[in-house]
């Protein structure tokens, strides 16, 4: 999955073990903090397999369109 003319900002997150790419149409307020960001959307899962000698290895990705987004931890953020 790509940015879209509906979705053009992309942003990682790393939760736990698993990293998180959302598209959204506006950058988010707190996309590299530690507060807490709902996000509501669609999530597709990624999956593929390594290359070389990590052949035998899955990785999985989420990504996910964010049709709103709010940070818990502060007052800031867009509904």
């Amino acid at each position: 999955m790509e940015p879209s003319d509906s979705f053009p900002i992309s942003t990682f997150f790393d939760v736990r073990d698993i990293q998180t790419l959302v598209y959204s149409a506006e950058n988010l307020a707190c996309p590299n903090c530690k507060c807490k960001v709902e996000i509501k959307g669609t999530v597709i899962k990624v999956q593929g397999m390594g290359k070389g000698s990590k052949a035998d290895e899955t990785y999985v990705e989420y990504h996910i369109t964010a049709d709103s987004w709010s940070c818990l931890d502060k007052e800031e953020g867009k509904k």
